[in-house]
């Protein structure tokens, strides 16, 4: 029983990165699609072009640290993710 539980948190452990490249990249795009639809309703609205600065940027940390708090509240025992969880066993 041990044994597949470790497996289970090593499992865990090895797509942590995975899904916090993944969830970064989709920050990305989103605030790339994001800002060119802002600007375009700017432009038809305001007839000049408006928009947040580093949209995509932004949208990128917040994508980041969702994952990062996503992985602390499921017990991911990776330094990366979260430095509370003490269960190195």
């Amino acid at each position: 029983m041990a044994s597949a539980l470790q497996a289970s948190k090593t499992s865990r452990q090895m797509q942590l990165p995975g899904w916090t490249l993944l969830a970064l990249a989709c920050g990305w795009i989103g605030g790339k699609v994001l800002a060119n639809i802002v600007e375009i309703v700017g432009v038809l609205v305001f007839h000049r072009a408006v928009g947040v600065t580093f949209l995509p940027v932004y949208l990128v940390v917040i994508g980041g640290a969702v994952r990062a708090w996503q992985a602390c509240s499921d017990g991911a025992t990776t330094t990366l993710a979260c430095e509370d969880n003490n269960d190195y066993e």
